[in-house]
């Protein structure tokens, strides 16, 4: 578990917008942190989740200025977990940083409404290939990490 912990927690020292690559692994970190939360306390204690205030904090107030049309479920996926995983003062910044994006949002939303049309041709019955299967040395690797 440590392992995987380490490997998602997302950069501390950097200045500046958060790559998607980056928002993407803190995502994932504080999913890991929810289910850990809600089944391991100790273990999440253990791994210092508290002690981790600055990266939560760089994260509420970089996310809502750096969101693109591409990043904006996962920047709000971000908060919306921090509110979940966190009291007090910090909580409030990420739930008052997540309504600002909903109300920037709901702002934009009359100029970006979207008019149904007809479809040329009924959709296609083929089968999607996966864009991302696993490969044997992700699965090892958390194997190897439980």
């Amino acid at each position: 578990m440590s392992r995987t912990w380490a490997e998602l927690y997302p950069a501390t020292e950097a200045d500046g917008p958060i790559e998607r690559a980056e928002l993407v692994r803190a995502d994932e970190w504080l999913a890991l942190a929810q289910t850990l939360a809600n089944h391991d306390p100790q273990r999440l204690r253990a791994l210092g989740f508290s002690r981790d205030p600055d990266v939560l904090a760089r994260f509420v107030a970089t996310v809502p200025g750096m969101l693109t049309a591409e990043t904006r479920a996962i920047g709000e996926s971000v908060l919306a977990r921090i509110v979940d995983l966190t009291d007090g003062l910090m909580a409030l910044a990420a739930a008052r940083a997540l309504e600002r994006l909903t109300a920037r949002q709901d702002a934009g939303a009359g100029a970006a409404w979207w008019v149904p049309e007809d479809l040329d041709a009924p959709p296609s019955r083929e089968p999607v290939s996966p864009a991302g299967a696993f490969t044997r040395e992700d699965v090892d690797r958390v194997f190897s990490d439980l």
